[in-house]
């Protein structure tokens, strides 16, 4: 009999908020570790936070990036910056990984870190940093769906 279940892709939802350590380590919550598999890529990702992706979903993305114009100057900025950012972390135990230094400071991290699912990745988040880029301006989840809804549409 042939298995006829459709594929499912995994997709990272919801936050999680985590203490980080004197020495620069998280605890990657276990609904997020699960999901992630053995090896997964921390990168520095947009909006100064860092990108957590599982090897499958990095190798995707590492390879999106690498078949860009390397001509383009802003082209090699975004792939030297990503590529050369990225590190495979090795969980103890109990899930705690250590951030590199540079990784802190480029995302701004201090004690209270916040972890999302964005769909195909996770963003690591400095709690306050996320709750002023969350809450400014005139952004809103209507004008941002808007926004989406018409790229969606191809205007």
């Amino acid at each position: 009999m042939e298995n006829t279940a459709p594929i499912r892709k995994k997709r990272y939802i919801g936050r999680a908020y985590v203490s980080m350590d004197t020495k620069g380590r998280i605890t990657m919550p276990a609904k997020y570790r699960d999901l992630l598999g053995e090896g997964f890529c921390v990168a520095m990702g947009y909006d100064a936070c860092l990108s957590v992706y599982d090897s499958e979903q990095w190798d995707r993305y590492s390879e999106e990036l690498t078949v860009l114009s390397y001509t383009n100057s802003d082209v090699r900025y975004s792939i030297r910056t990503i590529l050369s950012s990225a590190e495979m972390p090795e969980p103890d135990k109990q899930g705690k990984i250590l951030l590199p230094a540079y990784h802190r400071e480029y995302a701004g991290l201090t004690k209270e870190v916040m972890i999302m699912g964005v769909g195909d990745h996770l963003e690591i988040w400095d709690r306050e940093r996320w709750e002023n880029y969350s809450g400014s301006g005139d952004r809103s989840l209507e004008k941002s769906a808007e926004e989406m809804d018409r790229l969606k549409r191809g205007l």
